[in-house]
């Protein structure tokens, strides 16, 4: 049997994840290199400053790896197996192409959504049919999941709309309506997830904003406070959590082919693109950043001169 090639996707100063790779760029990573910190433990959180662009050759039958040096090779099959990822979202759009790679990483996904009909061919081992503006169902949810699975280890508050308004125009309650989905929804989520995720020492949370926060685009006030005020939240409740296991970061995907346009972008990206964000998020390990927003798995500086 012919033995395949792996190489290491990595730059010079990468402070993220280093994934495994097939020859063909576009396969999907097999797992990750962590490097192992003497003081820390394993972290993903580090500059990693590689030398060599390593190759393994391994046969096919090969589903994982240790590498024998000062890095170990973790799987994603293994990563995430017996671990509960909640995405809310999820019948479409970025929440839909995270449950797919979820499920396909091994994680036990639980769906939810308003679009009942949408979920329905959604991989997941549960689908929660629920509005996200409304403090009672996000409540039931969390309560749901854990329930059923329980515990609750990763979370994406993903669930979102347009808005495309002058502010002057809109009815009584539109402004409001679109902070609850998208702020309202997230804390109200995280305060329900947190006290579970402390009881089992472990938790990741990861919500989904927008650059729309620092711009001033003509009618999206509602959408940009909201995108400005999950950022601000987050980072706070990182800080309240920084003595704890539970790390909660901030995923902007970028010009993406959703619905949350209105129509059609065939030109952006498809929403699986930012998949490889999403998992490295939900994969930091213990002491990796907490507060941050990353983008194309890297770090973003929000409201920063020049953005």
């Amino acid at each position: 049997m012919q033995p395949r090639e792996l190489g290491i996707q990595v730059c010079w100063e990468r402070k993220s994840p280093i994934s495994f790779y097939g020859k063909n760029p576009a396969a999907k990573p097999m797992g990750l290199l962590i490097s192992r910190d003497a003081s820390h433990g394993l972290t993903q959180a580090r500059t990693f400053k590689i030398r060599y662009l390593l190759k393994l050759f391994v046969p096919d039958e090969v589903s994982s790896l240790e590498v024998k040096s000062k890095n170990v090779f973790v799987p994603y099959e293994s990563m995430f197996k017996d671990k509960t990822i909640l995405i809310t979202g999820a019948a479409s759009g970025l929440g839909r192409a995270w449950a797919q790679g979820f499920s396909a990483d091994g994680a036990t996904v639980i769906a939810a959504d308003i679009n009942g009909e949408g979920l329905v061919e959604v991989p997941a081992a549960l689908r929660i049919t629920l509005d996200v503006s409304r403090a009672d169902d996000v409540e039931r949810m969390i309560a749901t999941t854990v329930k059923q699975t329980g515990r609750i280890d990763i979370l994406f508050n993903n669930a979102g709309l347009g808005f495309n308004k002058r502010l002057e125009n809109g009815e009584l309650g539109d402004f409001e309506q679109h902070v609850a989905v998208h702020l309202f929804a997230m804390v109200n989520a995280m305060r329900a997830a947190i006290p579970h995720m402390r009881a089992q020492n472990f938790g990741r949370i990861i919500n989904t904003i927008s650059r729309n926060a620092e711009y001033d685009t003509v009618g999206t006030s509602a959408y940009a406070a909201a995108k400005a005020g999950m950022w601000a939240a987050s980072r706070v409740a990182a800080a309240e959590l920084s003595d704890t296991n539970i790390l909660i970061n901030m995923l902007i995907p970028g010009p993406t082919r959703t619905a949350i346009w209105g129509k059609d972008m065939a030109h952006f990206q498809e929403p699986s693109a930012t998949y490889p964000t999403a998992r490295m998020l939900a994969s930091f390990a213990k002491g990796g950043p907490s507060g941050k927003v990353f983008w194309d798995e890297a770090e973003y500086p929000m409201f920063q001169e020049g953005n």
